[in-house]
């Protein structure tokens, strides 16, 4: 079927940025660096056609400030099912999400946008204090909320995706109907000096030196060849549909740019990111005792997952289960889409009846699946 693809005028500018880091001193990209929005656009519709056989449309929403917007995918907008919300990790993108679109829309309308600062959305200049960071990605959200015209919804979030989900439903809950955090980071709390490996108190002191991709952005036009090499294992991950280097080349042409969104990650985190300064491990029990959350891991994944469990105790009068995803790493949604797509709708059904699948179940769905993984999922 014919896609549908709206992309709305905007102001293609990069803003101006006037702090004192080195990367954010020039309007313009160094011309040796092979990005550019039209190549970013290029790669992810051929990332999405690869694997959306449906019609879907993407288009820019703009916020309340002139300078922002972000960029959203739509699916199914007119069915009646409650609406599901996906938002992407750090340095991702909408067109990450390929292999599980199809699959969550059949029975609702499925959203998803690039976070304020990545992918085709806006790089405006974002604060380096951690609150106001946090609180500028979660109240965007909230501003895409009311210009999508979506009462309540599904929120699913992948690693950083899952922490702003969180922290989106610790402001607004009254707009959650299940909270779904995926391989979520920021969740456990950074362990004292002293049981810390040492590789960690190394990258403590490089990482606060850093932003996550300066590495990628300056290795100028040897920067896509090192995606391919080094994260080989991201573009297996799509090598069903994509033989070639589309996916790498999704992951360069996302974070080759200006590094807006990636300097209020800076700002939330600790060090070599590992750990969020203001962890969910002692914030999701102030989430409403009636707002149920699901917390999806992938069981191979480096992610600690002992802080989905602390929440499960912590929340023991609410409604929280904790789901290992077998033979699938920290991109669980694409390590085992199949399974992860099946226990994702099962979730929603129950959410569409204002009511919740038991654990039991969830494992038993799970266990249905015969394991097939013999690759190695990071």
């Amino acid at each position: 079927m014919e896609t549908q693809v709206t992309d709305l005028p905007t102001n293609t500018a990069e803003p101006a940025h006037h702090c004192q880091q080195p990367e954010q001193s020039c309007r313009k990209l160094p011309k040796w660096r092979p990005t550019s929005k039209a190549k970013l656009a290029e790669v992810e519709e051929k990332l999405l056609k690869a694997y959306l056989k449906i019609p879907y449309t993407t288009r820019m929403v703009q916020l309340s400030n002139p300078k922002h917007q972000l960029w959203t995918i739509s699916i199914n907008e007119n069915h009646s099912g409650t609406p599901l919300v996906l938002v992407h990790g750090m340095g991702g993108g909408i067109g990450l999400w390929a292999k599980n679109l199809t699959e969550l829309s059949k029975n609702r309308p499925v959203y998803a946008f690039d976070l304020i600062g990545f992918g085709k959305s806006s790089r405006p200049t974002l604060s380096t204090k951690t609150e106001v960071a946090e609180d500028q990605f979660v109240d965007s959200i909230e501003e895409w909320r009311k210009q999508m015209k979506l009462e309540k919804f599904i929120l699913l979030g992948h690693s950083l995706g899952g922490y702003l989900s969180t922290s989106y439903a610790l402001k607004y809950p009254e707009r959650i109907q299940h909270l779904i955090p995926t391989d979520p980071w920021g969740y456990h709390e950074k362990p004292p000096e002293t049981q810390m490996p040492t590789r960690y108190k190394i990258l403590l002191g490089i990482g606060s030196l850093f932003y996550p991709m300066s590495f990628l952005r300056a290795s100028g036009p040897f920067g896509p060849g090192l995606v391919k090499k080094f994260r080989s294992d991201i573009q297996n991950k799509f090598a069903d549909a994509l033989t070639d280097d589309t996916v790498s080349n999704y992951i360069y042409h996302c974070n080759a740019r200006t590094p807006s969104g990636e300097i209020a990650f800076k700002s939330i985190s600790l060090g070599p990111y590992i750990w969020a300064k203001n962890p969910m491990i002692f914030r999701a029990v102030n989430l409403p005792k009636d707002l149920p959350v699901s917390i999806l891991y992938g069981s191979e994944s480096w992610m600690d997952k002992t802080a989905g469990y602390q929440v499960q105790t912590a929340r023991d009068s609410s409604y929280v289960t904790v789901q290992k995803i077998p033979d699938a790493g920290h991109h669980v949604y694409a390590d085992r889409s199949d399974i992860f797509n099946v226990v994702v709708s099962e979730i929603c059904k129950a959410a569409d009846q204002n009511s919740v699948v038991s654990h039991d179940k969830l494992e038993d769905i799970i266990l249905s699946f015969e394991s097939t993984s013999t690759k190695k999922t990071t």
